[in-house]
């Protein structure tokens, strides 16, 4: 194999990468280029022990290294383009075994293309060595890049607000306001798409106005609008509409209950609030697995296989989102230091930026075939799917923001987002916990149910005189990518060790439908019929919350047997 040494540590690294996508595409060049060093140089080390050994270990070296080979050109040949943290491995297989393996060397001019054309980050395969073209106008590309991310945005919205349920005489004039709205095809002068989004907006809203939809739809389109375009400035998340059907979700979520429910960490009191947003027959089957596990038996927790658990979902978007963080700011490091003497051949080599690169890569294979392969999520293409679009963040600020990791600080690692409102807006929007109260870790769980979203001020259990709190709206206002950042004084009012707990928001996935978990307190039995829009500001009779706990609603749900204390 070749020398792969760095024959001047003083020119490891030619140019300066500029803005965040070339930035982040360098350090995963890099990443790559010193992995593939590694390697070559540990094989070097294992043909020259194998060859003082004699023709027998040889022998064995050689099987060793064929088997290598086949399981990287296996690995190259389903390289997931879309997935850019995927592309240190790739990178680092196809620069390993070029000289001896033909699809390596055609992935890797492939990969090296790629790097070049896309972002100006040159990797020369000879001298190992990732360099930025001086000629490419990386500031250009990033306007490109967010141009395409914003008509991707705008194009999903439009997906999606076709599938509602819109009067017939106004969905062709809404449906050509939108196309106006996002032009018929990705500008060719980027900079213009981006600044005249607010114009375009503006100019939305007049033609929306003559649209003559009614106040509830025009509530859905432009919720749908600003939300998947990333500007909630003007949303009131705490009642915005909710698309997904509770019951249906909270499949997803039953076998890790059940299997607290088995341990003991999940109270029965607990699973009979869980389920009470599900239909009396699915309520019936969680009831039958639950006697059998008080009954000493092993059923079968996978009630419903294929249902995604959102709470699961959110929790790898959280960690998907703080290794981002991390990410970029080892980015900005290599671009702004000198680390010719920190040794630049071991960065992204068995260290945290491997290790970091590699659970992005992983974790955003698992989330996508998450929100693109399993139930339980909004069945209109809203929920984790549609959202999707929001996850492509070419300018880094939804991941970057370092006001998020003050939340984080401040409210406590169990920020959980309410219902859809907060499905993927790690990238949008951050955490919508929609109430939160001076000493926060003393809240429980609490479940709201209206037909259209949170209403701040209702159903928060009190011990010792706490007084609820209403989160200020500005602290959740889109800090990771939006123009409004926390004030440092809202973050004093919380307790720094103090956790949110967030419940699930029951509603309809259309007016008139019929709305799973609403209560009769006096038999027990599901109301087939909504509250109305009235139910918005109106406790639900018998749900009262105290400490935390649940009222006598909940109490009625456990006639079945099952789950009692």
């Amino acid at each position: 194999m070749s020398d792969t040494t760095i024959r001047d540590a003083a020119t490891w690294q030619l140019g300066v990468p500029t803005g965040y996508a070339q930035r982040i595409a360098h350090v995963l060049a890099i990443a790559g280029v010193n992995q593939a060093r590694h390697t070559r140089t540990r094989l070097q080390r294992d043909d020259d022990q194998a060859r003082e050994h004699g023709p027998a270990a040889i022998e064995l070296f050689e099987i060793a290294v064929g088997n290598q080979i086949g399981a990287a050109e296996d690995r190259l040949e389903q390289i997931v383009w879309d997935n850019q943290w995927a592309l240190t491995s790739a990178l680092a297989d196809a620069l390993t075994w070029h000289d001896t393996s033909e699809i390596a060397d055609q992935k890797l001019t492939e990969l090296c293309d790629a790097f070049a054309h896309q972002w100006g980050v040159n990797i020369d395969t000879e001298q190992m060595q990732v360099g930025i073209d001086p000629d490419f106008d990386a500031i250009g590309a990033q306007s490109r890049a967010q141009a395409a991310a914003l008509f991707a945005r705008q194009s999903a919205a439009i997906g999606i607000i076709e599938d509602l349920p819109l009067a017939p005489e106004a969905k062709p004039v809404v449906g050509q306001a939108l196309l106006r709205w996002r032009g018929e095809s990705l500008d060719e002068a980027p900079t213009y798409a981006l600044s005249s989004a607010e114009q375009r907006r503006a100019q939305l809203d007049t033609d929306l106005d003559a649209a003559g939809l009614t106040t509830d739809d025009r509530t859905r389109v432009d919720f749908v609008v600003d939300y998947l375009t990333g500007d909630t400035r003007n949303i009131d998340l705490l009642t915005s509409p909710v698309f997904v059907d509770p019951g249906e979700e909270a499949r997803g979520r039953i076998p890790e209950l059940l299997a607290g429910f088995d341990e003991g960490h999940v109270t029965a009191k607990q699973m009979a609030a869980e389920i009470a947003v599900m239909t009396a027959e699915d309520q019936a089957r969680v009831r039958e697995v639950g006697k059998a596990i008080r009954d000493g038996q092993y059923p079968d927790l996978q009630l419903w296989p294929g249902y995604a658990d959102r709470d699961k979902l959110t929790e790898q978007l959280s960690l998907l989102a703080g290794d981002v963080e991390d990410l970029r700011a080892t980015a900005d490091y290599l671009a702004e230091n000198d680390i010719s003497n920190e040794s630049p051949e071991t960065w992204g080599v068995g260290d945290e930026t491997a290790a970091t690169i590699e659970r992005l890569r992983e974790r955003s294979d698992e989330i996508v075939a998450a929100a693109t392969l399993q139930h339980g999520l909004a069945d209109n293409g809203f929920g984790f799917r549609g959202q999707w679009q929001v996850l492509d963040d070419p300018d880094g600020r939804a991941l970057a923001c370092e006001q998020r990791r003050r939340l984080r600080a401040a409210l406590g690692s169990d920020c959980v987002e309410v219902g859809i409102d907060a499905d993927l807006h790690l990238l949008g929007v951050d955490v919508h916990a929609p109430l939160v109260g001076e000493g926060v870790a003393q809240f429980g769980q609490f479940l709201v149910r209206d037909l259209g979203g949170v209403v701040p001020g209702q159903r928060v259990g009190q011990r010792g005189g706490q007084r609820p709190l209403v989160v200020p709206h500005d602290l959740f206002q889109p800090v990771l990518g939006g123009p409004d950042l926390v004030a440092d004084g809202d973050l004093e009012q919380f307790d720094r060790g103090g956790s949110v707990f967030a419940g699930l928001v029951v509603v309809a996935l259309e007016p008139g439908a019929r709305v799973a978990g609403l209560v009769d307190p006096g038999d027990g039995q599901h109301v087939g019929d909504a509250l109305g829009v009235a139910g918005r500001h109106t406790e639900l009779p018998g749900r009262g919350v105290a400490d935390g706990g649940v009222g006598h609603g909940d109490c009625l749900l456990m006639g079945g047997g099952g789950f009692r204390d």
